[in-house]
């Protein structure tokens, strides 16, 4: 159904304005296709001559997946969810002091900092045409879940660090499930990306 529209619409440029498709086009028609080889050699053509956003946009995609963007989703996830049940259950045993929380923060800082760009990365190559929306509801949903966590803290805030450590355990189960639901639903495609 896709592949027809695209033809149609390349077809009709083509009769009514004499237009035809850049290998940018060419590219994007190729990558919403999961033609990796194909998109990746049209892209990095195209942009030889003309230097779009779009196009370096989708060629970083290839690239990014290609070095193994959504195992490494994975394994900050899995990380930082082990590390958020560490610092909890320090907490209920009352061995969470200052030091502690240092030592388990950073890992959690370091996973953020490799998991908020890949994440929306990941998002967004489902959304490629429609990009800018796309970022502006990822930064909308990061922005409320962490206004919505110091809430939470606050509302629990008992002079400890378990309010803390509890809602950042939540929020890594939370995480852990969430990619769990959503990698189940499957692109099964990394290896072929890889492989283009």
């Amino acid at each position: 159904e896709r592949s027809v529209g695209v033809r149609l619409r390349r077809e009709l440029r083509g009769l009514m304005f004499g237009w035809s498709d850049s290998k940018l086009d060419r590219g994007l028609d190729a990558f919403d296709k999961r033609e990796w080889r194909r998109a990746r050699r049209l892209l990095e053509d195209a942009l030889q001559e003309d230097e779009r956003a779009n196009g370096f946009y989708h060629l970083g995609i290839l690239y990014w997946r290609g070095l193994g963007g959504p195992r490494l989703i994975r394994l900050c996830i899995g990380g930082n969810l082990i590390v958020t049940g560490l610092l909890f259950a320090a907490s209920l045993a009352g061995q969470a002091g200052p030091a502690a929380i240092i030592v388990a923060i950073v890992p959690i800082f370091i996973a953020s900092g490799i998991l908020l760009p890949t994440a929306t990365v990941t998002a967004l190559h489902l959304h490629g045409r429609m990009a800018g929306t796309a970022s502006a509801l990822m930064g909308t949903a990061s922005f409320g879940v962490g206004a919505l966590a110091s809430a939470l803290v606050t509302a629990f805030a008992d002079g400890s660090e378990l309010p803390m450590a509890g809602v950042m355990a939540l929020l890594g189960l939370g995480a852990f499930a969430a990619a769990r639901i959503a990698f189940r639903s499957g692109d099964h495609d990394f290896e072929e990306m890889r492989a283009g």
